[in-house]
């Protein structure tokens, strides 16, 4: 699987999570730049870490939701919601679970039903 994080001013949490998918993935992630335009090619997955460190002061969310990076990424949910429809229509049941603040309509809309979305505090549940 071939993975990305995005990185975006004041966040600081981008290490951990590419360690993370570098331990379940198997491989390093692509590291990229919130001013960049285009994800690398092949992409699977993409994770924008949270942690911004200095809370919200600074409008990191503000910059991040503006930043060239995110009509990739949205393009890339687009995608991902296209391959959700066409597993569902293969009758085959998804199951998605939102572990952390994310994008929750995508989770949600790739779900076979509302008892196959699944939301908890934290991964020990």
């Amino acid at each position: 699987m071939k993975s990305a994080v995005i990185l975006f001013p004041g966040s600081n949490r981008e290490r951990d999570a590419a360690r993370a998918l570098r331990l379940v993935c198997g491989s390093n992630p692509a590291m990229v730049w919130h001013g960049d335009t285009e994800l690398p090619a092949g992409t699977d997955l993409v994770v924008l870490p949270g942690g911004f460190s200095y809370g919200d002061y600074l409008r990191c969310g503000a910059i991040a939701a503006r930043s060239p990076i995110m009509d990739a990424v949205r393009a890339h949910d687009a995608r991902a919601r296209k391959a959700c429809d066409e597993v569902k229509g293969k009758k085959i049941k998804l199951y998605t679970i939102r572990v952390i603040e994310g994008n929750r309509s995508l989770l949600q809309s790739c779900a076979t039903s509302g008892d196959t979305y699944k939301e908890v505090a934290n991964a020990d549940e």
